[in-house]
């Protein structure tokens, strides 16, 4: 296939897929249709399925895109070097960031009733375990240093549930006096404010 005909295809499987999250994000993965994904797109139903053979197969891309997108923006953070307090706050920001540019990403990603769907627990256990190295790698100030086995899963996962919902309310926060709030609300949670600045 020529290059200008292959960088084609991958911008209208890249618009697709956009799209499709778009209406996961509004109705949920059950209540979409191919039907209403081509329409949205503006192509055919039968154009749609040359390019992906099912709704499960956009809403698996979508989940590989960005989730590997999302672990990509997390590793830019530079939390080295800076005390618990600081890292649970650079690790909150990111989440944030991430939500108010990606609204429908970050829903599609960890909020979204589909991520319990038999066909996709395997790919998102796959991006929770990465993601949970990563947070305990790129943030270790955060966590408690004599946890370990089931323990320190256990913080982990409260970090990161934590983190998820805190965020999402930070990014729609509507004023300086609530991310403030919120923030604190983090640091507390997270066992982190005893050590800030």
């Amino acid at each position: 296939m020529p290059r200008h005909s292959q960088a084609a295809r991958s911008e209208k499987m890249r618009r697709i897929i956009e799209v499709a999250v778009q209406c996961f994000a509004e109705a949920g993965y059950d209540a979409v249709s191919m039907d209403e994904i081509a329409s949205r797109c503006g192509v055919s139903k039968p154009l749609l399925y040359r390019y992906f053979s099912s709704k499960a197969e956009i809403y698996e891309r979508a989940l590989e895109l960005h989730s590997g997108r999302f672990l990509e923006a997390l590793d830019l953070v530079e939390a080295d070097g800076r005390g618990s307090a600081d890292q649970a706050l650079l690790l909150l920001d990111a989440f944030a960031d991430f939500a108010d540019r990606n609204d429908a990403v970050y829903e599609l990603l960890f909020e979204s009733e589909s991520l319990f769907i038999p066909a996709f627990m395997d790919l998102m256990h796959d991006f929770t375990t990465l993601l949970r190295a990563r947070i305990v790698t790129g943030f270790p100030a955060m966590f408690g240093r004599t946890l370990t086995g089931s323990a320190q899963a256990a913080e982990v996962e409260i970090i990161l549930g934590s983190t998820i919902n805190i965020a999402r309310r930070l990014s729609r926060a509507q004023g300086e006096a609530d991310r403030e709030m919120l923030r604190a609300l983090h640091l507390s949670l997270v066992g982190a404010a005893t050590d800030r600045g």
